[in-house]
């Protein structure tokens, strides 16, 4: 499965929307127990209205990472703050082979 976490930006058919951390946190934990395989996490910063259910992208990254969950991820954000904010954060905390 690949999930797409964005407010506004619909995902090419392969990925499953979804629009808040809330939503994401969700659906990883509902894949880890039905042992459905997680290819990739692509996530946007900013998330508008849905930031009230977990804030903004950055907090599934930081959220991953307490779980050791070091899943793929690539940020599609045209926030160029967030963006580098989120690359930074995945290049100092997931392990070199995880990454982007």
């Amino acid at each position: 499965m690949k999930i797409w976490l964005d407010d506004l930006r619909q995902p090419l058919p392969e990925y499953v929307w979804v629009k808040s951390v809330g939503e994401a946190k969700r659906v990883i934990k509902e894949c880890r127990l039905g042992g459905i395989p997680i290819e990739e996490v692509n996530l946007d910063y900013e998330l508008g209205e849905y930031e009230l259910d977990g804030g903004k992208g950055l907090r599934l990254l930081e959220w991953l990472a307490d779980q050791e969950l070091f899943l793929p991820c690539d940020v599609h954000s045209t926030h160029i703050y967030g963006r580098s904010l989120m690359q930074k954060f995945i290049e100092d905390n997931w392990p070199q082979e995880a990454g982007m």
